[in-house]
């Protein structure tokens, strides 16, 4: 009964006003931390991008790339067609134990 008047309740309370007029719409929580590294890009910090990734830092390699995707339309084409490739395959779970050789001592 308590869930059924909170919804009687809230369908009788003045209705959300509406946007102010001249309020713009900001970054959203996705925006916040996201880098363009390819505005800019100079040989030096596409090598400082490639040894981060080297060194298991892949986060500035991804954007990079993302962003490549984002300007080449064939590019994103190609990319494309090979995650539709992959994903497109069939799958299926299998337990380590399952496995021939496990528990073998190498």
């Amino acid at each position: 009964m308590n869930a059924l008047m909170r919804i009687v309740n809230a369908l009788r309370s003045k209705p959300a006003s509406p946007p102010r007029a001249g309020i713009l719409v900001g970054r959203g929580p996705d925006d916040l931390f996201r880098d363009y590294p390819a505005d800019g890009l100079t040989p030096q910090r596409l090598i400082s991008i490639f040894r981060e990734a080297d060194a298991g830092s892949l986060s500035a390699q991804m954007e990079l790339y993302e962003q490549m995707e984002e300007k080449d339309a064939h590019l994103y084409s190609v990319a494309n067609t090979r995650r539709l490739a992959v994903t497109g395959l069939p799958w299926e779970v299998v337990s380590a134990a399952e496995l021939p050789g496990w528990g073998r001592a190498h």
